[in-house]
């Protein structure tokens, strides 16, 4: 019979260890580039009509759009957020409620008391995930203080974080 001072110890020891959080399998469920067609607002904004557009979902009414084309032979992108407002309208601004870290909920539910990556950009937990390895990452402007220790407050009792 396990004791909870047992259980405590070896949440200790896979951190201090540093134990890297894994997901059940290799996640395949990844976002992928679309070609469809570019509103003319958005090309009006410099975004080339032969972009495609890649959609990453933070919340259920949150997304990161990454629009990728090429310019004079070189790789151009730039990134939109958007929201679904209350009226069930689709804006393409941040708006105004708070952003949780991308994957935050996948993080939490499969990878308790373990190490978990903190990555730059959406990309790059997907690559991660890809490998059936736990990442996060915040949107944009959001990489602050104050949103990385809301995440932390939200999970510290289940994870710990490493910053690549």
């Amino acid at each position: 019979m396990r004791r909870q001072g047992d259980e405590e110890t070896g949440r200790r020891r896979n951190r201090e260890q540093g134990e890297l959080a894994l997901l059940p399998e290799a996640a395949t469920d990844y976002p992928v580039a679309e070609s469809n067609p570019i509103a003319d607002w958005l090309q009006k904004q410099g975004v080339a009509s032969t972009a495609t557009q890649t959609r990453y979902w933070y919340s259920k009414t949150q997304w990161v759009s990454k629009f990728e084309w090429k310019e004079d032979g070189k790789k151009a992108k730039t990134i939109r957020q958007g929201h679904i407002k209350s009226n069930g309208l689709r804006e393409w601004k941040k708006g105004t409620k708070d952003w949780k870290a991308y994957k935050l909920s996948e993080a939490v539910k499969h990878c308790t008391d373990k190490w978990v990556l903190g990555v730059e950009g959406e990309g790059c937990v997907e690559t991660a995930r890809a490998i059936a390895i736990c990442a996060i990452t915040w949107q944009g402007s959001n990489w602050t203080p104050k949103a990385m220790s809301s995440t932390s407050s939200a999970i510290a009792s289940d994870i710990s974080l490493i910053w690549t």
